[in-house]
């Protein structure tokens, strides 16, 4: 008898430890979507945005210059400080119409919470512990997250190359960071930074209409 006892006891145990513990509140990392979800919306939003620089680009003739490019190139190969001047005067147009989409698109995130590709897929920024983000927080991610691009703006408005090379080593920073929503907390850096995360924007709704 007590050896059954004891094997029951035992198969009750092995049950308990295979059953989730519903008795404590779900963590707001469970809601929280992870890297796959969020690179399909990254991709979307990138389409958009290379659409619409390709549109700018070809109106403001842009487009046509670096098309013909090679053929400048060989005309100028004589003469390098030509081409160094046409290079340069060709990217002082350029970047700035790359900052005025980039913003003016992205943005969206800061008043809408959400990108073209985040409405997609059905998914918003919030705090990290699932409720609505403030615009303070949003504009705080905001800054974490395209600070290679306020960089970028700097070197155009100075020339001073040291925000070039900035630019560079923050946007490989910020790209590395993207990874870590690969992790456990599935929060990239500029979500660490602002305390921030995405979720289902069902879940975010239903996270407030519960309290």
């Amino acid at each position: 008898m007590n050896e059954h006892n004891d094997f029951q006891q035992e198969m009750q145990d092995k049950y308990r430890d295979l059953v989730p513990d519903y008795s404590q509140p779900p963590h707001p990392a469970d809601f929280r979507i992870g890297f796959g979800r969020r690179l399909g919306a990254y991709l979307i939003d990138f389409m958009i945005y290379s659409f619409l620089l390709v549109a700018a680009m070809s109106i403001f003739g842009i487009l046509d210059d670096f098309t013909s490019l090679m053929t400048i190139s060989q005309d100028l190969g004589g003469n390098p400080e030509e081409l160094q001047i046409y290079m340069k005067d060709l990217y002082a147009r350029f970047y700035p119409l790359v900052l005025v989409i980039a913003f003016a698109y992205y943005s969206m995130e800061i008043f809408f919470a959400q990108t073209v590709g985040k409405i997609v897929l059905g998914i918003k920024i919030a705090n990290s512990d699932r409720t609505q983000a403030s615009l303070g927080t949003l504009i705080k991610r905001f800054i974490a997250k395209y600070f290679n691009y306020l960089l970028l703006l700097l070197y155009i408005l100075t020339s001073i190359e040291i925000f070039s090379t900035l630019q560079t080593i923050f946007g490989i920073l910020i790209l590395i960071g993207c990874f870590l929503a690969l992790s456990q907390s599935r929060m990239a850096l500029h979500d660490r930074i602002a305390k921030t995360a995405v979720f289902f924007k069902d879940e975010i709704l239903r996270n407030e209409l519960s309290k």
